[in-house]
């Protein structure tokens, strides 16, 4: 008598589990999003110093609840002036790369974002230093480095 008890109170629970299953949505609708965006710190960190311009832009693209693709494009000018040289440095920069998103899908629901970036950057910038001067026990000497691009460094052939 206890098996056959055992039996129909198991036989219940799993009619019970299938029709509140049947009841319940079994999809998530997460929609998916284009990002976009600018950093402000750049610009507001040139007014604050001039000696020191970036603005940088962004753009992401959610592939489906996990990966986004991602491009970010930039531009940095720096000066630099001290005692006895200066140095000037400006360029463009961009970032490829994707995003996966860590957080489960029941969990983030699309609005909330954790997890891991990989990213592969190029640059094009240039660089000089217009003067540079040393004072020492047998006198003054003053040099310069001519505006140089990144990529002419190593087109260059060995000094012989």
């Amino acid at each position: 008598m206890r098996r056959i008890c055992a039996y129909i109170i198991s036989i219940l629970a799993i009619i019970l589990t299938f029709s509140q299953e049947a009841n319940c949505q079994d999809t998530l609708f997460i929609p998916l999003k284009i990002h976009a965006g600018i950093e402000v710190a750049g610009p507001v960190r040139y007014f604050i110093n001039k000696n020191t311009l970036g603005a940088e832009g962004y753009v992401s693209v959610d592939l489906n609840e996990k990966w986004a693709v991602a491009l970010n494009a930039g531009y940095l000018d720096y000066q630099y002036a001290q005692y006895n040289y200066s140095y000037i440095s400006k360029g463009l920069f961009v970032r490829a790369g994707g995003d996966f998103n860590i957080l489960k899908p029941k969990k983030s629901l699309g609005k909330y974002w954790g997890g891991l970036s990989l990213r592969y950057g190029l640059s094009r910038f240039e660089w000089e230093v217009p003067g540079l001067s040393q004072t020492n026990y047998w006198g003054e000497s003053t040099s310069s480095i001519p505006a140089t691009k990144a990529g002419d460094i190593l087109l260059r052939p060995p000094p012989a």
